[in-house]
């Protein structure tokens, strides 16, 4: 009789004697979207700067992100850009 077992049996037999974590049941809850925002312009406006947004008077503007206290990102179409804050109205079309 040995007294010294193999390494795998011994290990399989660690393995067997300890108890089962109890499994986990995670629950992925859908992430609610934000609502699309949109703002109307008050006046025309070519773009000065590079990554401003050119705009007509009382084009609706799709908002994206609110940057700082003085710009806004929007977007008309495919072409995005800053938007002074002053030069839009919330639309609640």
């Amino acid at each position: 009789m040995h007294i010294f077992r193999t390494f795998p049996e011994a290990v399989q037999r660690v393995i067997a004697s300890k108890p089962k974590e109890k499994e986990q049941v995670v629950i992925c809850k859908p992430v609610a979207r934000k609502p699309v925002q949109y703002v109307r312009t008050l006046w025309h406006r070519l773009p000065s700067d590079s990554g401003h947004l050119a705009f007509n008077e009382g084009e609706r503007l799709r908002l994206i992100l609110e940057v700082d206290d003085q710009h806004l990102l929007c977007c008309r179409g495919d072409h995005k850009g800053l938007v002074p804050r002053d030069a839009v109205l919330p639309d609640d079309f």
